[in-house]
């Protein structure tokens, strides 16, 4: 973010998992769209949070919420004049906090997070870190000095705290006075209004409260040339907090906005604005002869006092018709090639090198003389999961002196695949890893699964999009067709 457009401002985002996960709509969700939970489990296990839970003794689904929180003090407005960076603890406060069911390691943590530094810092600072560790009843202190963060970066030291109670273990990291109004139970802002304005069963929210000499920038003042832009120019002015808020319930998403102004007069032109537009988006789908979604249909705006609510409800015929459109379906049972295939069949296979799951790697020059028949797949995809096992066998049946088959994994890292792999049914399958997804791009691949059948001399026969019930035999006659040329 550049620092042309810092202004002060307050940022705080909660997320209640465990009720979320109880929820029919998630489970709806989990059911229906495995591959998100899958990718989510790739990101858990392989970044610096996966690493960090894995030292807690701890899993992701034990996670029972999560907070930020974020301030930007009055002097952000300045660091850029002054040709500086927003310093930790002068011009940005942060909080973090994440609440766990279950006992954590403390010191297998605090190790971890020690050796961590040492190796970016230097076993200096980790010397001046751990001299530091205290212990206070149930809870465990640990200070990072302002010096170890580096002076053009920090003002103030952070706080690291561990406190466990019987079943309940909550981390802690931020500016000292801020960890301490919080361990404390201390309110660690003032009163916010749309927070408190929001249905109060939410399980996520999202609030950001803005200076209000933010909008006497020159970008928000009025164009007359304009009168749409100066309507919404003047009607933006009056805004002092937006937030947002997700309740996941049986068979609904609760969504809803929170828009807190200065006065009721400014609620009201902001209300005004928000209705017409949605009229006006109406009304543009209706005359483009588009199907208005039935979303779009169920919003409700509505001013009440100093407050702009926005609201809908989120059903599973919402989800499956957003989910079509931005999620690969795992229900397609279609064999088809596409367009953009059409133009590599009857061309010469682009050459590659991929290292191979089990070690060593493929070389595609290596296999000329072969049918080679090339599986583009990936673990969260159901189609591909069905299809492998049963093509792989119709390749194999032909012999490996005639036939190479190869399933290539596309973007899925090493520990994904080594964990789907030791719960997959086969055995003697070729696994390449393309994680960049470059021979994905040579073969045109734009869903999985895609089959390329190479003949004996290098050249793309034929390429298939999908898995449904006659790709096995289809694939057969299509080998045996390639051999007996």
């Amino acid at each position: 973010m550049s620092t042309d457009f810092l202004f002060p401002f307050l940022m705080i985002f909660q997320v209640q998992f465990e009720p979320i996960r109880q929820s029919g709509i998630y489970q709806m969700m989990e059911e229906g769209y495995p591959q998100i939970w899958k990718s989510i489990d790739e990101i858990n296990s392989d970044n610096e949070l996966g690493e960090i839970l894995k030292f807690t003794g701890l899993s992701f689904d034990q996670i029972d919420s999560l907070n930020l929180y974020l301030e930007g003090a009055k002097g952000i407005s300045k660091v850029r004049s002054l040709g500086q960076e927003p310093r930790i603890g002068e011009e940005i406060i942060p909080l973090m906090s994440a609440k766990f069911n279950g006992v954590i390691e403390q010191k297998k943590l605090i190790t971890f997070l020690l050796d961590e530094l040492a190796k970016e810092k230097g076993n200096e600072s980790r010397d001046l870190i751990e001299q530091t560790l205290k212990e206070e009843a149930n809870t465990t202190y640990l200070t990072i000095p302002k010096e170890v963060i580096g002076k053009k970066a920090s003002s103030s030291d952070l706080l690291f705290t561990i406190m466990q109670s019987k079943s309940i273990a909550e981390l802690m990291l931020g500016i000292p006075e801020k960890v301490k109004l919080a361990l404390a139970g201390k309110s660690i802002h003032g009163p916010l209004a749309s927070l408190n304005e929001m249905q109060e069963n939410h399980q996520v929210s999202f609030i950001i409260k803005v200076d209000p000499s933010i909008w006497s920038r020159p970008e928000f003042e009025a164009n007359p040339q304009n009168p749409l832009f100066a309507g919404l120019a003047n009607s933006v002015k009056g805004i002092r907090e937006v937030g947002f808020s997700l309740c996941f319930l049986e068979e609904s998403i609760d969504f809803e906005v929170c828009v807190n102004c200065e006065d009721a007069e400014s609620a009201l032109g902001l209300w005004t604005l928000a209705q017409g537009g949605l009229g006006m988006a109406q009304l543009a789908m209706a005359q483009e002869g588009s199907q208005i979604p039935a979303i779009l249909n169920r919003i409700e705006t509505k001013a009440v006092a100093n407050n702009v609510f926005i609201r809908t409800d989120v059903l599973p015929s919402d989800i499956k018709a957003i989910g079509s459109q931005l999620i690969p379906s795992d229900n397609s049972d279609k064999r088809s090639p596409k367009v953009g295939h059409e133009t590599l069949q009857g061309k010469k296979a682009p050459f590659f090198r991929l290292p191979l799951l089990g070690g060593g790697e493929f070389n595609l020059p290596d296999q000329i003389g072969k049918v080679i028949i090339l599986d583009f797949w990936a673990s969260w995809c159901s189609p591909c999961i069905k299809g492998l096992p049963k093509l792989h066998s119709i390749a194999s049946a032909f012999g490996a002196d005639k036939v190479q088959f190869l399933a290539i994994n596309q973007g899925e890292s090493k520990k994904t695949i080594n964990k789907f792999m030791s719960s997959f049914n086969v055995t003697g399958l070729d696994v390449a890893m393309d994680s960049s997804g470059k021979v994905g791009d040579l073969f045109l691949v734009e869903g999985i699964p895609q089959t390329v059948v190479i003949d004996p001399k290098g050249m793309i026969r034929h390429v298939h999009v999908g898995y449904g019930p006659d790709s096995p035999s289809q694939l057969q006659k299509e080998i045996t067709g390639l051999l007996l040329e």
